[in-house]
């Protein structure tokens, strides 16, 4: 036996690590190991280029986690938005993103009234603020409840045998007698204390019955099916919300005239609104009578605020200073006039001023009119009436007069004519009203009054001023206790607020001491208040700085140039990374190869020794 000296810390570990595939398999000249596991010459140093992005990953992860929680609803609402206006706006897809991207971010707040729910009117004050309101989206959330008078005049809870008590049509909008609103301590509406009747035409109306069967139900909306509000369908669903005195909930838009456009009310103007509601007689429904109180247990409002990005409000608050801000909406004049019993004829001036665009109109008892609790109040009838005509400056409408005849069915061109000035003539759907409802509980005439004969085609129509009046000749005379005629006609106004927060109406200009008028067949087009002053105001900073810099936008050019080129230098040093991984992989290569041989002369001395 040879005795062989071995000394452990001069030894190199790298001859006994295994090179090719073996002595038995020597088919590869470098290191071969299990996919994905390394192969080739030498020792990788670091994960390589996979590990940068891995470790960009670890760091933004969290915080693409904190602003996706921030955003995420923000970015879901914008998304909704942006494919509401391409498809049923026809919006070019490039314009929705740019307009709805200077959205901020929407925040909705609750307002209690200022004063207790036993006192009226009821008065919600908004104090200016920084933000923009979106009037389309405040809502009024009621509670109600009904209770009963006893022998000894104390309100106790409704029993069993209260079987016949139930609130009147649509009740979270219609128990408002009047509303008025005003803007920096300018009154803009004023209902007349007829809300609930302009409520109720337009509802009744113009909404179809796949609304008035399902959203409208928040509002206490129970569509009415048969020939008489008293009984029915719609009465059953009612009375069911209150039974036992139960506190039923309900949630309407108000329906104000500035409400009912798209447009943001501009930052730092204060709103005030006052809500006056209807007595107990006009709101309940009790054909069999009795001793009911209706009771207003909550009345919250939800006002619906805009926070804009500080260089869009900044240059619209500059763009104000210059211009206005116009609000382009639909007012409306409610009117209600006594028709005294025993005429066979009516003829009165309606609007003095501004001829409407559309009149709606209709007939109701007085009593009905005034309150009484064993009928509804909106229980249109036709009383008779042979023929009807609004004149506005001498021309008649319509032009081909009616021949009506009620009790004999022959009123199918007021029915008609209802239909088509509402926009349900030719179309699929239909507000529900029946040619038999027409004629016992449902009859309400619509006069169109624009040129084109179109009012729901968004045509434009001159203003015209003038006497607007209405004539009405009966077949019999009119019943005791006289009938009221409620009017509601539509017209085009515009509201304007310049930038020392004054506000302007239709005709007149109010400033300190001057009086200016204001064009009245200039409107603007109904668009958000950001289209309507802000045409450029952020550069496009998606694309790679490709226009012209100019001194608006110079930051922006600056910022954008150098995103570039730092993005630029990133894929060049990725590069240069590459190409020197390969030159010292070949140098790798040749360093591995001449130990290799080395290695392969050292074994065979060493086995050479062990033979002798």
């Amino acid at each position: 036996m040879v005795h062989i000296v071995f000394d452990p810390s001069i030894a190199q570990y790298d001859e006994y690590v295994q090179y090719g595939g073996g002595i038995e398999k020597d088919d590869f000249d470098y290191f071969r190991g299990t996919s994905p596991f390394q192969r080739g010459y030498g020792i990788q140093r670091g994960a390589g280029v996979g590990d940068v992005f891995r470790g960009l990953w670890r760091f933004f992860l969290p915080i693409l986690r904190r602003v996706g929680t921030t955003v995420g609803s923000e970015a879901l609402s914008t998304g909704q938005r942006v494919l509401e206006r391409v498809g049923n706006e026809g919006v070019p897809l490039k314009e929705a993103f740019v307009s709805e991207g200077k959205r901020g971010i929407d925040t909705v707040f609750e307002l209690l009234p200022s004063n207790p729910l036993t006192d009226t009117p009821y008065h919600f004050k908004l104090h200016s603020s920084q933000n923009y309101i979106d009037l389309s989206k405040c809502y009024l959330l009621t509670e109600f409840r009904i209770r009963k008078e006893n022998n000894n005049g104390q309100l106790v809870d409704l029993t069993v045998d209260d079987a016949d008590i139930a609130p009147i049509q649509m009740i979270g909008q219609t128990f408002i007698r009047n509303i008025k609103m005003s803007i920096n301590g300018r009154e803009i509406f004023n209902a007349n204390a007829l809300m609930a009747y302009k409520t109720y035409f337009s509802h009744e109306l113009s909404y179809s019955t796949t609304a008035k069967d399902s959203h409208l139900n928040a509002a206490g909306y129970y569509r009415d099916m048969g020939n008489a509000l008293e009984i029915g369908n719609g009465f059953i669903a009612r009375r069911n919300l209150f039974a036992g005195s139960n506190v039923a909930q309900f949630i309407a838009k108000i329906d104000a005239d500035l409400f009912n456009q798209p447009l943001y009310l501009i930052n730092f103007c204060e709103l005030d609104i006052e809500v006056l509601p209807n007595d107990n007689d006009f709101v309940l429904i009790a054909p069999t009578g009795g001793r009911y109180r209706f009771e207003v247990v909550g009345l919250k409002m939800y006002v619906k605020k805009v926070s804009l990005m500080d260089g869009l409000a900044l240059d619209i608050a500059r763009k104000l200073e210059v211009k206005p801000a116009r609000y382009a909406v639909r007012k409306t004049l409610m009117k209600s006039m006594f028709i005294s019993q025993g005429r066979y004829e009516f003829t009165a001036n309606l609007f003095m001023d501004q001829i409407p665009r559309r009149i709606t109109m209709g007939l109701v008892a007085n009593t009905d009119y005034v309150g009484s609790i064993r009928r509804s109040p909106f229980n249109f009838q036709p009383f008779n009436v042979r023929e009807i005509s609004i004149i506005a400056n001498g021309r008649s409408y319509p032009q081909a007069a009616y021949d009506l005849d009620y009790p004999n069915w022959k009123y199918v061109r007021a029915f008609n004519d209802m239909n088509e000035a509402v926009g349900f003539a030719n179309s699929s759907e239909s507000n529900g009203i029946t040619f038999a409802q027409y004629g016992k509980t449902h009859c309400i005439y619509v006069f169109n009054m624009t040129n084109s004969g179109d009012d729901q085609a968004s045509l434009f129509d001159l203003i015209k001023n003038g006497t607007t009046a209405v004539s009405i000749k009966f077949n019999h005379p009119v019943p005791d206790g006289g009938i009221m005629l409620v009017v509601m006609g539509e017209c085009d106004s515009l509201v304007m607020f310049a930038s020392t927060t004054t506000t302007t109406t239709t005709t007149t200009t109010i400033s300190p001491n001057t009086t200016t008028p204001v064009p009245s067949l200039v409107l603007p087009k109904q668009e958000k208040l950001i289209d309507e002053h802000v045409s450029a105001v952020l550069p496009p900073l998606i694309q790679l700085c490709k226009d012209t810099p100019e001194e608006s936008n110079m930051f922006h050019q600056a910022t954008c140039w150098a995103l570039f080129t730092l993005y630029l230098m990133l894929i060049i040093s990725l590069v240069l990374h590459q190409l020197c991984s390969i030159f010292w992989l070949k140098n790798g290569q040749r360093a591995n190869l001449k130990d290799f041989e080395r290695k392969s002369s050292d074994r065979a001395s060493i086995s050479g020794l062990l033979r002798q």
